[in-house]
């Protein structure tokens, strides 16, 4: 995959300082931070997009009607 945008990313002196100090390939360690991001948002987004389809469907259910069903076949139906 080649490299298509470029961003910056600004800190102060000390932490540049700090950061220079440690063998730390901090480009990939951004790249990966901020692809590990973007998953956890689809993830996300995706969650909801589940969720919401569940309560519309469910939105027009009769929840009475339905425990009403499933004692009387529970319990048989002379028990209603």
């Amino acid at each position: 995959m080649g490299l298509d945008s470029t961003i910056l990313v600004k800190v102060d002196k000390k932490t540049k300082k700090r950061m220079d100090s440690i063998d730390v390939n901090w480009s990939s360690r951004i790249r990966d931070f901020i692809e590990r991001e973007l998953m956890k948002k689809a993830r996300m987004n995706e969650a909801e997009r589940i969720r919401s389809a569940l309560f519309r469907e469910a939105s027009g259910l009769d929840s009475t009607g339905v425990i009403r069903k499933m004692r009387g076949s529970r319990h048989g139906a002379s028990s209603n």
